[in-house]
């Protein structure tokens, strides 16, 4: 079993180096799509969830994903969904959409993990480790404003990374921080997010 690998990850080959050349980038909260997806080999997905808790154990719970350009920080694209809930998570208190509206910052990691690992977002090789923080706005279920915030998106490669770095994401909603992000523990498919190099194209 690659018990070890699963806590913490994005996917693809030492990228100590890569953002020295690298300018797009795409990010997801992944889920592992294989039938059995905590047995050995394994491949992660769009699709995925994340959860984190406010002071008082209110949830949040984010899907999403997107693009984002480090020489324009207003060339982004993407988003997801929001549902909160109380501390027990027995019924939804709001709900809706949000999109990012602006990368405030992002920062590359060291770390690669084996081929075993499969990716069927990108290739395998072009994914990275890496810390983003982006401006969001909200909608509600109605498509009405329902407030803004910074989203935070973290990702450790499996091996050779820092353990310092957390995996997953914490939001702001206005005067709301949900920063005591869920810590992705195996058997639960969820919690994990990772970035991809969008490779330049001719032409």
């Amino acid at each position: 079993m690659l018990v070890g690998l699963i806590g913490g990850l994005a996917f693809g080959i030492n990228s100590a180096s890569a953002q020295d050349t690298a300018n797009a980038y795409r990010w997801d909260i992944f889920q592992f799509v294989d039938d059995d997806p905590f047995n050995e080999p394994f491949a992660s997905g769009e699709g995925g969830v994340a959860y984190a808790y406010a002071q008082d154990n209110t949830i949040i719970m984010l899907t999403g994903s997107g693009t984002f350009h480090l020489d324009d920080p207003t060339a982004v694209t993407g988003g997801g969904t929001w549902k909160t809930y109380p501390e027990h998570g027995m019924r939804v208190t709001g709900e809706g959409t949000y999109t990012v509206t602006e990368l405030i910052s992002f920062v590359e990691a060291p770390g690669y993990i084996p081929p075993i690992i499969g990716d069927t977002i990108a290739e395998r090789t072009d994914a990275r480790s890496g810390l983003a923080v982006m401006r969001i706005e909200y909608a509600d279920a109605d498509g009405n404003p329902a407030g803004a915030g910074v989203l935070t998106v973290s990702s450790r490669l499996a091996m050779d990374a820092p353990a310092s770095i957390f995996v997953g994401v914490t939001v702001t909603k206005d005067f709301t921080a949900f920063w005591d992000r869920f810590e992705p523990v195996r058997g639960v498919n969820a919690n994990r997010a990772n970035f991809h190099v969008i490779p330049e194209t001719s032409g």
